[in-house]
């Protein structure tokens, strides 16, 4: 249950450390093993080109305008999350 403690950094932190894992799979790890409800896994190319279609924005978001966006799905960035991959689907 020590994981179930840690905070989404604190777990980053420690599954980094694994050779071959990287922050994509961490976020999907915490979003679909944890349930956590507040991961936007900033460098996945579905969640990019989803808030390029719901922003209409003309090129794909950097993780800093991506971190600026989705401030206001805060606690629930893993939902939005889900929605953007629709979006990107459905386009």
């Amino acid at each position: 249950n020590k994981v179930k403690n840690m905070s989404n950094e604190e777990i980053s932190v420690e599954l980094i450390k694994i050779k071959g894992i990287g922050q994509w799979t961490v976020d999907m790890f915490l979003m679909f093993t944890l349930n956590r409800p507040d991961v936007m896994p900033y460098s996945d190319l579905g969640i990019r080109k989803g808030m390029k279609i719901l922003f209409n924005l003309s090129k794909l978001p950097t993780k800093s305008e991506m971190e600026t966006l989705s401030k206001k799905w805060k606690p629930y960035r893993t939902v939005a999350s889900w929605y953007l991959w629709k979006v990107t689907d459905d386009s």
